[in-house]
């Protein structure tokens, strides 16, 4: 599976990050924004930062829904869009997580990561040609990028992968 761009990158020395591993100080954090946002239901930085804590605190499920609930209040916030369609891709809701990006990039056409993105979810769908177009895009657009590196190297394995069958 060619994954799709996370928000954080883990570090190789650190041990695998789970629920059960989240410290005691992102939890208060945590906690203490689930009622800023109870209070304030129509603020939807706090929404989304509530989801961002949750999603690196890997609750995907609880941070898909605070991102959904900002994203009703803001539409706009492109980042926050394609950090919810990482949620629905780890969640296996592929084609919601597709359509995420798909918004993104019709409001900002050159968006690094849902393009990036939209690439890996065409690979993992089996679909080559319509992967490389998205990931052709991001090295077109943004050639010095990481996301443009990291698109380079999925475009190789694909094509290894093609000549090998």
């Amino acid at each position: 599976m060619i994954p799709i761009q996370a928000r954080s990158q883990l570090h190789p020395k650190r041990p695998r990050e789970s629920k059960e591993n989240v410290n005691t100080s992102v939890r208060e954090t945590i906690e203490h924004l689930r009622r800023v946002v109870e209070d304030h239901p129509d603020d939807s930085q706090k929404m989304f930062e509530l989801a961002q804590f949750l999603q690196d605190a890997h609750n995907v499920q609880e941070a898909s829904e605070y991102y959904k609930q900002g994203l009703a209040v803001d539409s706009s916030n492109d980042a926050a869009r394609v950090d919810y369609s990482l949620c629905l891709f780890e969640m296996g809701r592929t084609k919601e997580s597709l359509e995420q990006n798909m918004i993104v990039l019709h409001q900002d056409p050159k968006n690094a990561k849902a393009c990036y993105n939209v690439g890996g979810i065409y690979a993992n769908m089996g679909m080559r040609d319509s992967a490389e177009k998205y990931w052709s895009r991001v090295i077109t657009d943004h050639p010095e990028g990481e996301l443009a590196a990291k698109a380079r190297g999925n475009t190789k394995k694909l094509s290894k992968l093609a000549s090998s069958f």
